[in-house]
């Protein structure tokens, strides 16, 4: 962090499933380590360290990151 290099160190684990769309109720997901260290929904920067289920996609050309955060801490 003191370097401001960027280095892979968040992740997502689990089953890989095929999915067309997210579920109803999901939100959208963001990771900065410059603002927090963990995942939070981009809205409300809510913390969230768990999600039962995690899409990712592609909209408008850019990656996109969904989480059906039941599961929150």
């Amino acid at each position: 962090m003191r370097e401001r290099v960027k280095r892979v160190h968040a992740v997502v684990r689990g089953e890989i499933v095929a999915a067309d769309k997210p579920m109803d109720g999901s939100v959208a997901v963001t990771y900065c380590p410059y603002r927090a260290d963990h995942f939070q929904a981009r809205e409300t920067r809510e913390r969230i360290d768990a999600a039962r289920l995690v899409w990712f996609g592609v909209k408008d050309g850019k990656p996109v990151v969904l989480a059906y955060a039941e599961a929150r801490s």
